[in-house]
């Protein structure tokens, strides 16, 4: 994942459209397995963003987004 791609995350996870938004906890997701420094380094913009998807109504955001919680709670404990 190039730099480019975690700025498509950023903007991914702020937008108003739930299926964009839902490939940003997706992208958020892919950083966070594969490249955990970059991932670390953005926790602190990226937990945010995340959290306000996990209060979506729509069910598939909000299930992505507590998956993409997940994956960011274990890059934090490791």
């Amino acid at each position: 994942m190039s730099p480019g791609e975690a700025q498509v995350a950023l903007t991914s996870l702020q937008s108003k459209d739930w299926f964009e938004a839902c490939a940003g906890c997706n992208l958020t997701r892919r950083l966070a397995v594969h490249h955990k420094e970059q991932c670390t380094a953005m926790l602190d913009q990226l937990v945010p963003l995340v959290l306000k998807n996990v209060k979506s109504l729509r069910s598939s955001l909000c299930k992505t987004a507590v998956m993409c919680t997940a994956d960011l709670f274990q890059l934090a404990i490791l």
